[in-house]
């Protein structure tokens, strides 16, 4: 009886393997002509002339020197003036200049 069984399994998978094996033979043997879509073009802008548009054509911005660097605080970080703008003191704050 257990022989009867792994051979009626065997023969399913094997009768089961055949079937798919055809079909794929069938279908690589025949395939489908599927027309393939046209390829997009790009969209391209189209660039007016400025005379027609009344526009003038931008003219080059005027190179800018470089600024000399200012000189770094001398006495490092200023926490007496961080902790008057932090208490709202507008003395301490206003006082001082840069």
């Amino acid at each position: 009886m257990r022989i009867l069984r792994s051979l009626t399994v065997t023969g399913l998978f094997g009768i089961s393997l055949t079937i798919i094996g055809f079909t794929c033979v069938d279908r690589l043997g025949h395939p489908v002509a599927v027309p393939s879509p046209a390829m997009p073009t790009m969209a391209r802008p189209v660039v007016a002339d400025p005379i027609a548009t009344g526009a003038l054509p931008e003219a080059p911005a005027p190179m800018k020197t470089a600024k000399a660097a200012r000189p770094k605080a001398v006495e490092g970080f200023d926490t007496e003036r961080l902790n008057a703008l932090m208490r709202g003191d507008p003395a301490v704050t206003l006082s001082r200049t840069r």
